[in-house]
């Protein structure tokens, strides 16, 4: 109960932070007349490098964690490889999901937003969307959620601590759009690191999906790259199916014999209830009438 409880109290601190680092940030970045989209990039950027070292460093003293990080340990492409198209894969399936919820909500005129990440004519601003999305989001993001999270709720049985771990990373992104698809992401990634006792494999597979969104979202005016992108996606779907159904058997297997606590067993405390009514108003409020 106490490394549950440890990490909705890392979360909640991370949103106290968060506010307050915003503040004094955002007067600097008003004061030198940066637009709004620009400082609104830039701010996440600059709390997120100052916040996340500080959870992790008192969290994982805290807890005696100590992060799986070594970049000298052989991992090997093949591999890398191998978990980033299941996890891409995976993404993409629950985002047909949540585009049909979307089309169902449409009948109701209501709609799922996100936060805009968009290119605009603007190289400077675009630098700053690929430096956030590509390089900041990988680094930062998996050393505490993979790094830190991950390793505390392991003790509670490695099926728990990846599906728990999940749960909070998809609730931590605020809306739908992005949770459900980033839940089957991010139980690819914590397989991944628990397997090979390496965060940096997380930072790798999440660099090379949110490269791959980016991307898609550079082009997505091109015909012919849309075109090939879209045959791209169904091959990563086809393999992570096909790859699910071969190994169906051990996937059972693991499951049953690292499952250990039950995930309600994580929100049997006032903290983690807390986060959760958080994050889910943060989710309420991503759905607007249209």
């Amino acid at each position: 109960m106490k490394e549950c409880k440890t990490v909705s109290t890392s979360l909640c601190m991370y949103f106290l932070l968060t506010l307050l680092f915003s503040i004094p940030f955002s007067a600097v970045l008003a004061g030198l007349g940066i637009k709004a989209d620009l400082s609104i990039q830039l701010l996440s950027i600059l709390t997120t490098i100052c916040v996340i070292p500080i959870l992790i460093k008192r969290y994982t003293r805290k807890l005696e964690i100590t992060i799986p990080f070594d970049k000298h340990l052989n991992l090997s492409f093949s591999k890398v490889l191998y978990y980033t198209l299941i996890g891409i894969g995976s993404s993409m399936i629950l985002g047909i999901l949540t585009n049909l919820i979307n089309l169902l909500l449409l009948q109701f005129d209501m709609q799922m937003t996100m936060p805009d990440l968009s290119f605009k004519n603007d190289a400077f601003y675009n630098m700053i969307i690929i430096l956030s999305v590509c390089v900041i989001a990988p680094v930062f993001e998996e050393l505490f959620f993979r790094g830190f999270i991950l390793q505390a709720l392991k003790r509670h049985g490695n099926v728990f601590a990846i599906i728990t771990t999940s749960i909070l990373f998809a609730l931590l992104h605020g809306n739908l759009v992005q949770a459900i698809p980033v839940f089957a992401l991010s139980i690819v990634i914590s397989y991944s690191v628990i397997r090979t006792n390496n965060v940096l494999i997380g930072i790798l597979i999440h660099f090379l999906n949110n490269s791959l969104s980016i991307f898609e979202l550079f082009f997505v005016k091109n015909v012919v790259i849309s075109a090939i992108f879209l045959l791209v996606s169904i091959g990563f779907i086809i393999f992570t199916i096909s790859t699910i159904i071969k190994k169906r058997t051990m996937i059972l297997n693991y499951y049953h014999l690292y499952k250990g606590k039950n995930i309600t067993y994580f929100f049997k405390n006032w903290v983690s209830i807390v986060f959760l009514v958080l994050t889910l108003l943060m989710t309420a409020t991503s759905f607007i009438k249209i």
